[in-house]
């Protein structure tokens, strides 16, 4: 590695510099800032890429001086990691655990408690990118540790970045290889952003360049650039560069890729301008003492916050200004005690490398492993509410009891050709009259279907996949959907619907309206983050109305029964699991929704324009006076905002037959 050899005067990370500490404030401010939903900061998000450069610039300067002086040691760099991160996670995570056990619904706290032992592994990434729709799902607004998957892409870092660093410093060739690595990172980052978003934007490969910028400032810039007016020009360019960014891009702009490059640069600008005897502007304001110690209790308010942000949410309390600036009060203040009674006596513990992993790494991973066992024994420790809360288990959602009539993408190996009889609902005891065909809605309409055909004498066989709208040779897309779902899906809605014109009966159940609206927008030019596709992947989100309407006539001429089931109105389904918990009566209309207005105006013109058609709409029965209710004789009937639960949506079907 002879171009490392000869940098001797590279940077001198282990001189302390205020200016990192603020620029890690920035950092943490923007994310907070973000997460509680300030307007303007729509990527405040980026504020973690700030932290993924300085980890880089600051680890490299640790390992790699002493792997110049023979001095490094693998045992004594993670025994300063462990000490430095585990404290204050472990303390976090506690308080996050006993909170959660007071108020966390069975199933929600199952998953808390599967989080909370991958955070403490350091596989929250892994985690969170298997078991979510991606970062900015709506439904990840809840996991109260959602957070710690860039904690975990650090820990990896740790992990991986000694032994690499160490394998370089013996080859020549070191400086081609960390260049062709930065290079290959960004390249794979930008592809995954498109095939793959939600790996991309959790997993390290896609992180890594970020990573790697800030350990390249670290080893191969100077200490002095030629004048303090480029340093000043650099610094000015790299705050500048960072809050564009903060403003400029969202949840809806492809990320990490060449989106995440301008503001790891822009703080690597900052880094490089601070690397002198005098600080520049930009610099010289990020040292100022209050910025400073804010950036020393950063790593304990990013841990802070989220919860306290997830919690709100999960409670159902709106993010007001008050309660904005009450989560950030009390997350620098948690922060704060955290930093000075937890993180500054434990970072100075004299305790050897085997005591403290023990401490603080082996024995919480075996006490949250007996935790999980438990969890999954006792369905989430659901004895905590004696039964109120039955109707949430995870053996009432139909996604699951359901699994083998429907899937959240098309497998390959699902046998769509074969009736199973798990799948059959209604009058069982007859040959099936045809097909409950839909998209997760469909499926969630399952349970009224059962009770709905068992008064009509009929049986009906489920096929239903999620995004998926019951359209021949249709997939519905959206930036996380590889392209070889669409294809498959396609192909799937093209046998379903032939096979069905074989029945006396099609039941077409899915949320209509988000197609609808899809296509309109997508008319109209108003951005959207949706798309309809057919089997060749040709763009046909506009043609949604007319091959809907193909699609009828075409059941009508083969003498198919139609019934169309309209989508729920929806729930505040936080605020009603509150309710139900705190044993309030969820019956008022403290705890309906208002209703939507709008939105149904296609399937109001199919069934007046075709009047052979059955439309059954579920609203009419839980909507009254403008509110819809999300109980039925106190019993919820919501899996989550917008998804009956299977009892619901059988109690539903019994009170439309009644009707």
């Amino acid at each position: 590695m002879a171009k490392l050899e000869k940098t001797e005067n590279s940077m001198n990370s282990a001189k302390y510099r205020p200016d990192i500490d603020g620029l890690r404030t920035l950092a943490v401010l923007m994310v907070i800032l973000y997460h509680v939903g300030v307007q303007g900061i729509s990527g405040g998000f980026v504020g973690v890429d700030i932290f993924f450069v300085i980890s880089g610039y600051l680890i490299t300067g640790i390992i790699y001086p002493k792997l110049q002086g023979g001095s490094f040691s693998y045992q004594d760099f993670y025994l300063r990691r462990i000490k430095r991160i585990y404290p204050t996670l472990l303390l976090v995570v506690a308080v996050t655990f006993i909170a959660s056990y007071f108020f966390m619904m069975q199933t929600d706290f199952k998953e808390f408690i599967n989080s909370a032992l991958a955070s403490l592994l350091s596989l929250s990434n892994f985690f969170f990118m298997l078991n979510t729709g991606g970062y900015f799902d709506q439904s990840t607004d809840n996991l109260p540790l959602l957070h710690t998957w860039s904690l975990s892409v650090e820990e990896q870092f740790y992990i991986l970045w000694p032994i690499i660093l160490t394998l370089a410093f013996r080859f020549k060739k070191g400086t081609v290889i960390f260049i062709v690595s930065l290079l290959l990172s960004i390249a794979y980052s930008q592809y995954l952003t498109f095939t793959n978003p939600s790996f991309a934007y959790y997993m390290i490969p896609s992180r890594a360049f970020e990573l790697l910028i800030g350990g390249m400032c670290s080893i191969y810039l100077k200490n002095t650039l030629p004048t303090i007016k480029i340093r000043a020009l650099l610094a000015s360019l790299g705050a500048i560069i960072i809050i564009t960014s903060s403003l400029v891009l969202s949840k809806h702009s492809s990320f990490p890729g060449l989106n995440a490059l301008p503001v790891c640069l822009g703080t690597a600008m900052i880094i490089i301008a601070g690397n002198g005897n005098i600080y520049p502007s930009v610099n010289k304001i990020l040292s100022l003492k209050p910025i400073v110690y804010i950036g020393k209790i950063s790593y304990a308010a990013y841990l802070w916050h989220w919860p306290l942000i997830a919690f709100y949410n999960y409670r159902g309390l709106p993010l007001t200004p008050l309660n904005q600036l009450t989560i950030i009060i009390t997350t620098l203040l948690l922060s704060s005690v955290t930093f000075h009674f937890i993180e500054n006596k434990t970072r100075y513990l004299n305790f050897s490398f085997q005591k403290t992993t023990l401490l603080f790494f082996v024995l919480p991973a075996i006490a949250f492993t007996g935790i999980t066992i438990i969890s999954y024994k006792t369905d989430g420790f659901a004895y905590r509410f004696k039964g109120y809360i039955d109707e949430l288990s995870a053996e009432n959602d139909p996604s699951k009891i359901r699994s083998d009539c429907h899937t959240s993408y098309y497998k390959n190996n699902w046998d769509i050709k074969k009736i199973i009889p798990e799948c059959n609902i209604g009058d069982t005891s007859r040959s099936v009259d045809g097909y409950l065909w839909g998209d997760s809605f469909g499926n969630a309409s399952a349970g009224f279907f059962d009770t709905y055909g068992k008064a009509n004498g009929l049986n009906f066989q489920e096929r239903t996949i999620s995004w998926t709208p019951p359209i021949p040779a249709t997939s519905f897309g959206r930036p996380n959907f590889k392209n070889e779902y669409k294809s498959n899906t396609a192909k799937f809605t093209s046998w379903i619907f032939n096979e069905s014109l074989k029945y006396k009966y099609v039941v077409l159940s899915a949320d209509w309206r988000q197609y609808d609206k899809c296509s309109r927008d997508e008319i109209t030019g108003i951005p959207h983050e949706c798309a309809l596709f057919d089997s060749n992947g040709n763009n046909i989100t506009r043609d949604y109305r007319n091959r809907v309407e193909s699609m009828i006539k075409e059941y009508i001429n083969h003498g198919v029964n139609v019934i169309i089931f309209n989508s729920v109105n929806g729930i505040d389904f936080n605020k009603i699991k509150s309710g139900k918990i705190s044993g309030k009566d969820i019956s008022t209309k403290e705890y309906m929704k208002k209703e939507v207005v709008g939105g149904d105006e296609f399937i109001h013109y199919l069934v007046k324009q075709y009047p052979q058609i059955t439309y059954i709409d579920p609203n009419d029965i839980l909507c009254k006076n403008g509110s819809c209710t999300g109980q039925i004789n106190g019993k919820i009937i919501y899996r989550d905002g917008g998804h009956l639960n299977w009892s619901g949506s059988k109690e539903l079907g019994r009170l439309f037959v009644k009707e």
